[in-house]
């Protein structure tokens, strides 16, 4: 059961937990991200800390534990500026379930809702879950990209998604 639930901005302290539940997520899903596990895994956690204060990533914890993420990144070129992304989403297997995936993306787009007009994602086009979510808060699919990421041989397409703030 996942009781005590605190939603937060992750930061340099939080390195090391963001660290390991990335690694975790791209191990389990490899081809929900555009990272993999081998780069990321190279990668010393003192890159994490640097990552986590520069981007903006909301962090789930349960029980004082990391258990979901979600990042956004604001796009910087002036023709741009209107737009974000969100990207690495994430929710732990023992923490699914209980609506903290939901939680965390819209604490992330509360964020964003500060910063820009509208939010892009790219979702694998299998992950009925991820894109149930997706649609439920506002989502709307804007095109496929077939064969956007290359998983051991296998490709997979991703749906292209926008929210829109009004």
């Amino acid at each position: 059961m996942v009781t005590d639930i605190v939603l937060r901005r992750l930061g340099a302290a939080d390195a090391a937990a963001y660290r390991a539940l990335r690694l975790a997520g791209l191990a389990e899903s490899p081809e929900a991200f555009g990272s993999d596990v081998a780069t990321e895994a190279a990668a010393p956690v003192e890159t994490f800390a640097e990552r986590l204060a520069t981007v903006y990533v909301a962090g789930a914890f349960a029980g004082g534990q990391l258990v979901a993420v979600a990042g956004f990144r604001p796009l910087e070129r002036e023709k741009t500026r209107h737009r974000g992304d969100l990207w690495g989403v994430y929710v732990a297997p023992e923490a699914r379930g209980a609506g903290l995936g939901r939680r965390v993306v819209e604490y992330a787009l509360a964020h964003a809702r500060t910063r820009v007009e509208q939010v892009h994602l790219a979702v694998t086009a299998g992950n009925a879950a991820a894109v149930a979510l997706y649609e439920h808060l506002g989502f709307v699919r804007y095109g496929t990209e077939p064969h956007a990421l290359r998983v051991n041989g296998r490709d997979f397409d991703e749906h292209l998604m926008v929210l829109r703030f009004p």
